[in-house]
């Protein structure tokens, strides 16, 4: 099954002042987490392929089953300024679009200690395991 991705685009005010128009592009698919409910409600993350791992606010994962792999915080550099204190779990995933769900996934996941960095899918277990197809030329994107 194929799940249709989203590129939201923005252009970016500080260049845009100077007279240069540049495009802030984003890839975006909905996720939802299994909980004791069956699965959370639907969460807007951003597919990050710079990113090794997949990052998770609090908000989010804190109502979800989390299965921890390590028990003592560790910190991811890189992204923003600084760095995220988190804990490193494995979840399971589905991505959605308007016409269906995608097959459970187990990934592995920094769990944020805060609400400080969006949803960000990384590599592991996502895009080592799907097809990742994107054109913006042509506004088609998605995973399968």
């Amino acid at each position: 099954m194929s799940i249709r991705l989203a590129f939201e685009t923005r252009v970016d005010l500080d260049f845009l002042s100077h007279g240069i128009s540049i495009r802030l592009v984003r890839l975006i698919t909905s996720v939802q987490l299994k909980n004791q409910d069956g699965w959370t409600r639907k969460y807007t993350a951003i597919i990050d392929t710079g990113n090794p791992i997949s990052v998770i606010p609090r908000f989010i994962w804190s109502n979800a089953f989390v299965k921890w792999l390590l028990p003592e915080p560790t910190k991811l550099y890189g992204i923003g300024s600084g760095s995220v204190s988190g804990r490193l779990a494995e979840i399971i995933s589905v991505f959605v679009d308007e016409k269906g769900v995608s097959q459970p996934f187990t990934i592995k996941a920094h769990l944020l200690d805060d609400d400080s960095v969006p949803f960000l899918i990384g590599f592991e277990d996502v895009l080592t395991e799907l097809t990742l197809t994107s054109d913006f030329k042509s506004k088609t994107a998605y995973l399968k």
